[in-house]
């Protein structure tokens, strides 16, 4: 059985503006330009075109290449201009630094202060889904003081956890997406 953490999901450009559309570069005379070539990898066939996965170094880029053939020579990022242009511009700058040996630009779209609350959110879920009472649950997540029922109400912690399990389902019934947009989240 696949475990979901071992699956490959890839998003369509139109949903995820860190997918990059790579295409056929054109030919121009007497560049020296540096080209890209795509390597040999699985990819899934869709109605777009083919999605696979670009791995440089330890950098790993969700990509497409629309129509039914991956280009065989180099390749370059095309992007929408859309509403997250920004974000798409992003993309394609991270890939450009990855690519080039240069310091690789971070991934803006989740901040590591995001990514906690996140990490908090899914605990949070976990643990109501197990029966653990909020209380329970912010003295193992939270690391708060185990209180009385009375002082508990009081806390800034259940507070906090109640906000956690709130904002978490907001993202388990669908708001997930939102975590795709960095400049630009969706209403």
């Amino acid at each position: 059985m696949l475990r979901a953490t071992d699956a490959n999901i890839f998003f369509a450009p139109g949903i995820d503006p860190g997918t990059l559309i790579l295409t056929a570069l054109p030919q121009f005379p007497e560049s020296d330009l540096s080209s890209l070539f795509l390597p040999e990898t699985d990819t899934f066939r869709a109605s777009e075109g083919h999605f696979l996965f670009v791995d440089i170094g330890i950098h790993r880029f969700p990509a497409l290449c629309p129509g039914t053939q991956i280009p065989a020579g180099p390749v370059a990022p095309i992007t929408f201009l859309d509403r997250f242009l920004e974000d798409r511009l992003d993309a394609i700058r991270r890939f450009s630094h990855a690519i080039n040996g240069r310091r690789s630009v971070e991934d803006l779209r989740v901040t590591p202060y995001r990514r906690n609350n996140l990490r908090q959110m899914l605990r949070v879920i976990d643990g109501r889904r197990s029966g653990a009472t909020f209380q329970e649950i912010a003295e193992i997540v939270l690391r708060a003081d185990h209180v009385s029922a009375t002082a508990w109400k009081s806390m800034p912690e259940r507070d906090t956890v109640m906000r956690r399990f709130r904002e978490g389902m907001k993202y388990v019934e669908g708001a997930y997406r939102s975590l795709l947009y960095r400049h630009h989240p969706l209403p």
